[in-house]
């Protein structure tokens, strides 16, 4: 019985090696990208691929959101709620992507894990000198080495609106011109 089970774990490690090298391939080889729209599932399909890739599927699923901010592309949000039933409190993850601007695959991809290495940073209680301290550089070196360019932050100038975006800055235009009599 004791076999059966090492046997198994042997398989399933041996499967998911294969799995991952073969995705890393994909990722790595992949060079055009096109500009796409974001969905929550698209945001917890990659939170899933690459909890797998660069997490070992250690990180607990949190919350998704979309939003239109213009100065933050990604966002973890953390909310403490008291655990009554055990004592201490309970950490509701929350990651936040924004829409604001055009963006491909590939540089949404960038957000979902720089806010996924917050995430691991949190869920494991890490202790950093910064919300992008050495612990945080150092996540960032390591993935990196996969051809990513995660960083504490993105230019985006130049960068193209969205739809939503653009529509919002065309109401405010109108709201302020005015005729003059």
């Amino acid at each position: 019985m004791n076999l059966k089970r090492e046997w198994d774990n042997l398989f399933i490690s041996l499967f998911l090696y294969i799995f991952v090298s073969e995705l890393r391939n994909k990722l790595l080889t992949k060079k055009t990208y096109k500009i796409m729209t974001l969905t929550i599932d698209y945001i917890r399909g990659s939170f899933i691929k690459y909890n797998v890739l660069y997490f070992n599927n250690l990180l607990k699923m949190p919350n998704f959101k979309i939003t239109h901010s213009k100065r933050r592309l990604g966002t973890l949000s953390i909310k403490r709620r008291a655990n009554f039933a055990f004592g201490g409190y309970i950490k509701e993850h929350t990651i936040s992507v924004s829409d604001y601007y055009d963006r491909t695959e590939k540089q949404y991809d960038n957000t979902i894990i720089h806010e996924m290495i917050h995430l691991y940073i949190s869920q494991n209680d890490i202790i950093d000198n910064g919300s992008h301290g050495r612990r945080f550089k150092a996540e960032c070196a390591r993935i990196n080495k996969y051809g990513w360019e995660l960083s504490r932050c993105t230019d985006t100038s130049g960068w193209k609106l969205s739809e939503y975006a653009q529509k919002k800055q065309n109401v405010k235009k109108a709201k302020a011109s005015y005729n003059v009599i």
